[in-house]
């Protein structure tokens, strides 16, 4: 997709999740409701998931019911965090019970702001 890159960190956990990660979006999945979740390519990637090593893609979905990722989210904006159990098809409808929740974080439109809010 020709979306620009925004920036991928959390407030709430430490380590891995804290640090800055450009987030670029590769695909728009609805859930049944129609929210909108996206399908990332992060980099660099999450070292070490449990259950699923190294981790190069990851769905966020919004936090906070009404607020929009997708076309132009607001930013910051506090996410869910997703990684797949499995394979799952391109065109697949986004149900939680095929993902494992992994993190809360926050997107952010610079990269800049992203490196401020994790050292908060």
């Amino acid at each position: 997709m020709d979306a620009l890159p925004f920036y991928l960190s959390s407030r709430e956990h430490r380590g891995e999740w804290q640090r800055p990660r450009a987030g670029h979006v590769l695909r728009v999945v609805a859930d049944a409701r129609g929210t909108k979740h996206l399908w990332l390519r992060i980099d660099p990637p999450i070292e070490g998931q449990s259950g699923h090593g190294d981790a190069t893609e990851v769905v966020i979905g919004p936090h906070f019911e009404g607020d929009v990722l997708w076309p132009k989210p607001k930013f910051p904006t506090a996410v869910y965090v997703y990684l797949p159990k499995r394979n799952i098809p391109v065109e697949a409808l986004f149900d939680t019970k095929d993902f494992d929740l992994v993190a809360w974080a926050e997107i952010y439109a610079s990269r800049a702001d992203a490196d401020a809010a994790s050292r908060a």
